[in-house]
């Protein structure tokens, strides 16, 4: 398993075009201290050949002293023509619980939000790849929900 920074650097580091806006978040997180832990899920595209043509976003999840910042590219056509992202700061007062739902390759990760006009968070993510992320990002969230 990968230490932080070495996450930090491989994030910086990607053959996918990160939006700017991704690295402003992270740059942010680390040089205040803040950062706790992060995954970021790589792109899908329909052709591994054609990195023009996106099946599913990038995602970057951010665990902070303060919350998780949630940061999506390219899950519209807008934003994967212009190279614009969305970005979601929830408090951890705001989360009412996470789940972990695990079926042989595909992992859905959610967050429960204990308000109801904020929608919840759900990421849904490879096993093989992205299972131990997981698990450990949802260790630190329960940390810091009982705190």
């Amino acid at each position: 398993m990968a230490t932080l920074s070495e996450k930090v650097d491989l994030v910086l580091h990607q053959n996918f075009d990160i939006p700017s806006g991704f690295v402003d978040i992270l740059k942010d997180a680390v040089e205040n201290d803040n950062l706790n832990d992060l995954i970021f899920v790589e792109p899908v595209f329909k052709d591994n050949n054609k990195k023009n043509d996106m099946e599913k976003g990038a995602i970057l999840l951010l665990t902070t002293r303060y919350g998780v910042v949630l940061a999506e590219a390219g899950t519209t056509d807008t934003s994967r023509e212009f190279g614009g992202y969305k970005v979601r700061y929830i408090p951890y007062k705001s989360i009412c619980s996470v789940e972990l739902d695990t079926c042989l390759l595909l992992g859905i990760f959610r967050i429960i939000l204990n308000s109801g006009y904020e929608s919840n968070v759900e990421i849904s993510f490879l096993t093989s790849e992205y299972y131990k992320d997981f698990k450990n990002l949802i260790q630190i969230i329960k940390l810091k929900l009982i705190e």
